[in-house]
């Protein structure tokens, strides 16, 4: 997620972005379980257009909602063969919490 957060402040589609994880076992909430059923369909379906991937969604759980930006012709990349191609791993990336991404230190990523 951090290689894709950080391509979208270096391609220009967001000038800065924050981004904060919940510690973990603290606080959860509805939407937690949301995206839990979305996971659990998601590793059991083989996805290969946005169209499949919006139909996980959709069964996934009455209470999940789908919305679609970009249609069925959205860009559709391949990011775990491009983000190694791209981009260095974060060696004890769970120690963090914060991080912000920022268009004006393209490449760079602030945490803590």
């Amino acid at each position: 997620m951090l290689a894709y957060l950080l391509w979208r402040t270096l391609t220009g589609k967001n000038s800065k972005i924050n981004l904060h994880m919940q510690v973990p076992y603290h606080g959860k909430s509805l939407v937690d379980a949301g995206f839990a059923y979305i996971k659990k369909l998601y590793r059991k379906s083989e996805i290969d257009s946005l169209d499949q991937l919006a139909s996980v969604v959709r069964k996934s759980a009455a209470s999940n909602e789908v919305v679609v930006f970009g249609g069925a012709d959205g860009e559709w990349l391949d990011w775990k063969t491009f983000k190694t191609n791209y981009f260095l791993s974060f060696k004890g990336i769970r120690k963090y919490r914060h991080f912000v991404f920022q268009a004006d230190k393209p490449g760079k990523i602030c945490y803590k």
